[in-house]
């Protein structure tokens, strides 16, 4: 994402609405159907299990913002999750995107951040104060670094140096809501380091270029959020670092890289406070492990508003169980 020095956290866009048809306020609906945003995964599964006390049968498929606009355009949903809104096509792919005619409204509902987990070990120990600047993730995950012991991760971590470990960016397979944050900072931050990588198209996307385009290369693609974080604490991952909302790596006990720019970022909740809104998750927990409070990890700091108040993630803040998930 050369770089200014005091850089906006990784992407900027809004946090996932939700897709919602016009129904008439007369209409009954004995299953109600959902899906999309992974990103938003956690705070539904939280939602659908307490409307589910109350007889209300909700069923969401945590598939990816890009698929949950398309079941909504084809109708096999009843509403959709996503982080982006339609678009006509994507900007760099050229993927339809569109309600193909179905009417619909934009419904806010989730504040959150998106950060950056890591599994670098030393000697059988995870190491859990790793601080990346904006130009360093920016070249991390546009092949331009591919060892930790890059001297420009050394020098973000005041000449303390990493061994030898070749990296493993970790990206989303599917259409995702947190690639779209990830590549509209890109745009803005580090055009062209993005242009080189996305095929020559300044444009953000959903579908992140595998390795820039190359047929080899360190990256991997994996599907979904619990997708990327199950590669992350899989054997043979060390090295790996991939981008994803804060729940995810917070539920799993895994360590996300600091910010080596001027000491420190935002978590989303801290942003949001200071735009001026309610504090949404004042008492979650940091991950385990982690050395430093929330303040200091890299997120994509986000705001909401809804009829009702704030909602955090209770599922990955009291235990580190999975997001629950319904059936019928």
């Amino acid at each position: 994402m050369p770089a200014p020095s005091r850089s906006p956290s990784p992407a900027t866009s809004p946090s996932p609405p939700v897709l919602v048809p016009r129904w008439p306020p007369h209409r009954r609906t004995s299953l109600i159907k959902g899906s999309g945003s992974s990103w938003a995964g956690n705070a539904v599964a939280e939602w659908v299990a307490e409307v589910d006390a109350k007889d209300i049968k909700v069923v969401y498929t945590a598939n990816g913002a890009a698929q949950g606009r398309k079941d909504y355009a084809n109708k096999s949903s009843d509403f959709g999750v996503t982080d982006s809104p339609y678009r006509g096509k994507d900007p760099s792919t050229g993927a339809v995107d569109s309600s193909l005619g179905r009417s619909f409204a934009y419904l806010p509902i989730v504040a959150g951040g998106t950060a950056f987990p890591y599994n670098v070990t030393v000697g059988g120990k995870r190491v859990k104060n790793i601080r990346l600047s904006g130009e360093t993730l920016a070249r991390i995950f546009t092949n331009q670094i591919t060892n930790w012991n890059d001297a420009a991760i050394t020098k973000d971590n005041n000449g303390r140096a990493l061994p030898s470990i070749p990296i493993i960016p970790v990206v989303r397979a599917d259409g995702a809501g947190v690639t779209n944050q990830f590549t509209t900072w890109m745009v803005s931050q580090y055009p062209a380091l993005w242009k080189d990588c996305n095929g020559g198209r300044l444009a953000a996307t959903d579908y992140f270029p595998l390795n820039c385009g190359e047929a080899r290369g360190q990256q991997r693609a994996q599907t979904g959020s619990d997708g990327v974080m199950n590669f992350l604490k899989s054997k043979g991952s060390v090295g790996a670092i991939a981008m994803e909302e804060y729940s995810y790596p917070l539920a799993a006990g895994y360590p996300v890289a600091k910010s080596a720019q001027q000491g420190r970022l935002l978590h989303a909740a801290d942003a949001v406070q200071r735009r001026g809104g309610a504090h949404p998750c004042a008492d979650q927990r940091r991950p385990e492990g982690s050395e430093l409070p929330h303040p200091e990890v890299w997120t994509r700091s986000t705001s909401t508003r809804t009829s009702g108040p704030t909602r955090c993630r209770r599922t990955s803040t009291r235990s580190s169980r999975p997001p629950r998930t319904t059936r019928r």
